[in-house]
C-alpha cells in the first residue's frame, strides 16, 4: 500500500494564490479538449460558469480552500494510521474493495488481501500472483471480480501478455472463490471484447446472481 504523508492545510502564499488564480482563469477561457465520442453519447454541450461561481472559486484559491501546487491537504477526519509495503506482488496498486474486517486491493500482477480488523496494524492475509493489467477489483460475497485489460495469452494466472493485434488474444473477468482468504481459487473466466476494466456489480437478491 502506498502512504501518503499529510500536512496542515495553511493559508497560500500571496505568489501562489496569484499563480493558482491565473491558472483558473486560464482554464475557465479554455475550450473543451476534443474527444471521440462512444456510440449512443449525446451531443457534447459547452457548459458555463457564472460570475458568481467565478468569484466563489477565486475566493476558495485565496483563503486556503484549494490546495496549492504540489501541497498535499486532507479533510479534517482523516489520519493516517498505518503503512503497508508491497509484498511479493511489485505491480502498480489499483482497486480497493473491503468486505467486513477485510480490504481487497487489486494490483497489474494480481491482488492482496489484508486483514484491517485493526487499522493500526494491518495485517496481509494472502497475495495471488495472477498478472493482466488492469485488475480492478470487487467483492460480492465470497466472490471476487478481475478485470483484465490488455492482450494475454491466455484466461490463465500463468499467461504472458501479447500484442493487442495478435487474434489468439484474451482479455475480461477473472473470478475467485474467497470463501478461504488464506487461499483464494480461480474458478472461472469470462471473455470479452476488449478486455474490462473499471467493473460494477449488480447483484439480484432474489436469484442470487450478480451481473
Amino acid at each position: 500500500m502506498i502512504s501518503l504523508h499529510t500536512t496542515r492545510v495553511r493559508r497560500r502564499r500571496l505568489g501562489v494564490a496569484a499563480a493558482a488564480a491565473g491558472l483558473f482563469a486560464a482554464l475557465l477561457t479554455a475550450a473543451p479538449a476534443a474527444a471521440t465520442p462512444d456510440p449512443g453519447d449525446a451531443p457534447l454541450q459547452r457548459g458555463s460558469v457564472t460570475t458568481n461561481q467565478q468569484a466563489e472559486a477565486r475566493a476558495a484559491i485565496r483563503g486556503g480552500d484549494i490546495p496549492g501546487v504540489d501541497e498535499i491537504v486532507h479533510s479534517s477526519n482523516i489520519k493516517h494510521l498505518a503503512n503497508v509495503p508491497k509484498g511479493a506482488l511489485k505491480g502498480t496498486n489499483t482497486d480497493l474493495a473491503f468486505q467486513g474486517k477485510y480490504a481487497y486491493v487489486g494490483n497489474y500482477d494480481g491482488f492482496v488481501i489484508y486483514d484491517i480488523s485493526n487499522p493500526k496494524k494491518p495485517k496481509t492475509v494472502s497475495e495471488v500472483l495472477c498478472p493482466g493489467a488492469q485488475n480492478d477489483i470487487s467483492v460480492s460475497g465470497n466472490l471476487l471480480f478481475l478485470s483484465t485489460d490488455s492482450s494475454r495469452s491466455d484466461d490463465s494466472c500463468s499467461s504472458t501478455t501479447q500484442p493487442a493485434t495478435e487474434k489468439s488474444s484474451w482479455e475480461g473477468m477473472k473470478i475467485f472463490d474467497i470463501s478461504n482468504k488464506r487461499h483464494p481459487r480461480y474458478i472461472a473466466a469470462v471473455e470479452t471484447a476488449c478486455g474490462s476494466h473499471t467493473h460494477t456489480l449488480v447483484p439480484d437478491g432474489k436469484k442470487k446472481n450478480i451481473y
